[in-house]
């Protein structure tokens, strides 16, 4: 009924103190090793991010070279020569560095050098065509710069770019996974560690821990020059570790054994002492600045104060737990006496017997119960009362609560309801009848519990027999009664079942099957023998069975038709283990039994499996359609654009001439302005279809512009939130992105009538999120339902909405009188994040 102590061995005590502190210089060198892998993955991240930046850099000074080349091309003013000069110093500087950071890097010096010659050859494509321009005129010039040999050059270039940034994106990423496994490892070295220490010394170190028992019979001489010498130890070991921690760091954090061990040693003056010394010892030694009593930074003054506060803690503590020893040892004697006691009155009574303490745990067992219990005393004292003393109602093996909960909950003595089995060790089940109550202490807390139960085999064995003749004398009489009727009724009853296309359950209140149909027993498997008088559980998952009771509960309190599990996925068991999804419609039925269930359920596997096959073909098409927008917007961007630009050239040309006679200047220039209008209505498809800023510079580079484009075409505001610092994300990720954000711009003009629109991207480390909010008139309640459900809405809606389902993330639609708010969020890779998942459910409601 008490729970023993127990002194351990000094030795054993000081060989758990010398394990704990290997323990602790195992941690401090694991950590030391980790952090050195940590920072070499920094670094190695950074200069990742150094020659991703200066092959960007270099292809917009490029772009911007090709740029000033082309203006004047078709002007021939020198004030753009000016400023092509300066990008192509530019250029020149850029290649010098990325070549001087790929020299560095491992695998990279092909690129390094085949990327020297390919910008070197277009610099030199843009001179000779100024060259022609300034000795052969515009023609000739137009024609070199719409040639293929142009547009090769520069595709290669960035092709040869996107490699570059894609092996370096690819070394970043194990730099960085080393980073995260090196700082995984040294927490996960902390925290074990830390347990380790934890449990040594709330376990292990008992009694060590306490002051020492003999302290104060030790001289004032050993007392207080051990607590000297553990100040003096503690400077060397900390002077020790400065080439690892550095010389300022921790100051006295180490000092707190020193202060515990002459606390335990010499008593509460002894530990006062220590403290006394390690202050200005730390201070003197560790603490800035070096070489002076003063404690400079604040940290370290709120550590040398934590010393001192925990440190007279621990001297106080040293003197109460001496004392405490001293009671512990004196209540034990009379713990063990009246324990003996007890122990005896218990054992010596006819029934089993059993007690627990104040949480449930058996404290003893007599030899009655022993018996009962199929199991030797060992095996039942110190386990909780649950797991040794197991009862079930005899007719539904539903586990039944013991008394002992009871008791302790309430306060009161409480007993066991009739038809109560136990379940012994070795699976045997004895009928019993039980009590329970308390135990209290002087003071009337409750410290514990006493069961008391006994055999009722025999007892129960005449009820039943009583039990069966009346049962059989009733059944006789209803049977000559109303035999013709009930067999009638059933056959009836029967046949209808049997007819159902569908698989038929019927159950009883207790979830007991009392009907079932042969398309049922083809569904699951099983023959109708092996059904019949089995709980329904048996054809629910695992995973789903604890919630059947409670959900056939809510049935029977609120009886109709009803589809079963609305909104959810049901699952049935099959007698194999297979799982199948199944549609299931719920009928209650007034018997003379009472009320039944009836369950028509229904195998969906083919059309849920056709169901997923129309989402992944639906994702193809939206990776087709992406695939074609960009080949589309490419060919409108270096063809047509490019015929366009040529063809104005050569009407800039024909103007001059005309210009001398005066000859059909207006109706060319007619003709010009459609021209820009053309090149100008082409340009804003290709950035519609695909911008080329989404491949070439990212995500930010191409919504900064498509806004800007979009403001200026619609005449609504646009205000763009989003980090400065954002960096590339994978090409799907930024696709998916930008498609939400131009399909949710597009709803807004079409059908928001909103003066502006708020789009805002966040990251977190784990997720980038993209939120598109207008201020418009809202989407009408029922609307909305309808297009917060998967495939509801139309086909722009949709295609976000499986866009982002494909990436793992959640894809959201509010809105009200006040505005509408579209948010996309994606997990970025590597990162673990909650996918949402499916609501699943089961046969059981």
């Amino acid at each position: 009924m008490y729970a023993k102590t127990s002194m351990r061995h000094p030795g054993l005590s000081r060989v758990t103190l010398g394990v704990a502190v290997l323990v602790l210089v195992s941690m401090a060198g694991v950590s030391y090793r980790e952090w050195w892998q940590h920072s070499r993955a920094n670094a190695e991240a950074a200069q990742t991010r150094e020659v991703v930046d200066s092959v960007d850099t270099l292809l917009s000074n490029l772009i911007d070279a090709e740029t000033r080349q082309r203006g004047f091309l078709l002007t021939g003013e020198d004030r753009y020569l000016n400023s092509y000069s300066q990008t192509v110093q530019l250029v020149a500087d850029n290649l010098a560095h990325l070549k001087s950071l790929l020299a560095a890097r491992r695998g990279e010096s092909a690129n390094a050098a085949r990327l020297d010659d390919l910008v070197h050859q277009k610099l030199a494509e843009l001179q000779q065509t100024i060259e022609l321009r300034r000795t052969q005129g515009a023609q000739a010039a137009v024609a070199l710069l719409i040639s293929d040999q142009s547009k090769r050059t520069m595709h290669n270039i960035r092709a040869l770019g996107a490699d570059i940034k894609r092996n370096e994106r690819s070394t970043q990423s194990e730099a960085s996974a080393e980073g995260e496994a090196a700082a995984q490892t040294a927490l996960l070295a902390a925290i074990v560690g830390s347990i380790v220490l934890l449990f040594i010394l709330a376990f292990g170190l008992e009694p060590f821990a306490s002051p020492d028992p003999q302290a104060k019979r030790r001289s004032w001489l050993v007392r207080y020059g051990v607590a000297v010498l553990a100040v003096m130890a503690t400077v060397l070991f900390r002077m020790a570790l400065t080439p690892l921690m550095g010389a300022t760091a921790m100051p006295f954090t180490l000092f707190f054994p020193a202060v515990w061990f002459a606390a335990w040693f010499g008593g509460f003056r002894p530990g006062l002492l220590s403290i006394a010394l390690a202050v200005p010892a730390g201070s003197y030694f560790f603490a800035e600045p070096i070489g002076s009593l003063l404690i400079g930074r604040r940290d370290d003054q709120v550590a040398a104060l934590m010393l001192v506060l925990v440190g007279f803690g621990m001297a106080l503590l040293s003197r109460s737990q001496h004392e405490a020893v001293e009671r512990a040892e004196r209540a034990e004697d009379a713990e063990r006496d009246e324990r003996q006691r007890y122990e005896t009155t218990l054992a010596s009574i006819g029934d089993a017997v059993i007690a627990t303490d104040a949480v449930g745990k058996v404290t003893f067992v007599n030899k009655v119960a022993r018996s009962l219990l199929r199991a030797p005393e060992a095996d039942l004292l110190g386990r909780h009362l649950d797991d040794v003393f197991r009862i079930v109602n005899e007719t539904t093996r539903v586990r039944v609560e013991s008394p002992v909960g009871k008791v302790l909950q309430e306060g009161g003595v409480a007993g066991l309801a009739n038809h109560t089995v136990l379940i012994a060790q070795d699976g045997t089940e004895v009928p019993i009848d039980d009590s329970g109550a308390p135990i209290r202490s002087q003071a009337g807390h409750i410290v514990g519990t006493v069961l008391v139960f006994r055999d009722v085999t025999d007892q129960r064995q005449a009820q039943r027999e009583r039990e069966r003749h009346l049962l059989t004398e009733e059944r006789l009489r209803v049977l000559v009664a109303a035999g013709a009727k009930i067999e009638s009724a059933e056959a009836k009853f029967r046949g209808l079942l049997e007819s159902a296309p569908d698989g038929m359950i019927v159950v009883n209140r207790e979830g007991t099957i009392v009907l079932v149909n042969s398309q049922a027993e083809e569904l699951f498997g099983y023959n109708r023998d092996e059904l019949l008088g089995h709980p329904v559980e048996m054809l629910v998952p695992e995973r789903f069975r604890a919630a059947h009771p409670r959900h056939r509960a809510d049935f029977y309190a609120g009886p109709r038709s009803r589809a079963m599990g609305a909104g959810f996925e049901l699952y049935g068991l099959r007698k194999d283990g297979g799982e199948f999804p199944t549609e299931i419609s719920l009928s209650p039925l007034e018997t003379d039994e009472g009320l039944l269930v009836t369950s028509a359920i229904r195998d969906v596997t083919e059309r849920k499996q056709a169901e997923e096959n129309m989402r992944r073909l639906s994702l193809r098409l939206l990776g087709a359609q992406d695939e074609e927008r960009r080949r589309i917007a490419r060919e409108l961007h270096d063809s047509v654009g490019q015929y366009i630009s040529h063809a104005r050239l050569v009407l800039d040309s024909f103007l001059q001439k005309q210009g001398e006679n005066g000859k059909g200047i207006e109706a060319l220039a007619h003709v010009a302005e459609n021209l820009d209008k053309c090149l100008s209505e082409t340009r804003t498809i290709s950035l519609l279809l695909h911008p080329p800023l989404l491949d070439e510079m990212g995500f930010a580079a191409a919504t900064r512009t498509f806004t800007e484009g979009f403001s200026q075409r619609s005449g609504i505001q646009v205000n763009l939130r989003m980090p400065a610092d954002l960096q590339r994300l994978p090409a799907p990720l930024e696709l998916v992105l930008f498609r939400v954000m131009q399909e949710s711009l597009t709803n807004v003009l079409r059908h928001a009538r909103s003066q502006f629109v708020d789009v805002a991207v966040e990251l977190d480390g784990y997720h980038v999120t993209l939120a598109v909010r207008d201020g418009g008139e809202g989407i009408p309640p029922e609307l909305l339902e309808k297009l917060r459900v998967r495939g509801g809405g139309g086909v722009g809606l949709n295609g976000m909405r499986e866009r982002v389902i494909q990436f793992g993330g959640r894809f959201e639609i509010q809105s009200d009188t006040s505005g509408t708010l579209v948010r996309a969020v994606l997990p970025l890779p590597g990162a673990q994040s909650a996918a949402p998942h499916a609501a699943s459910g089961d046969l059981s409601n």
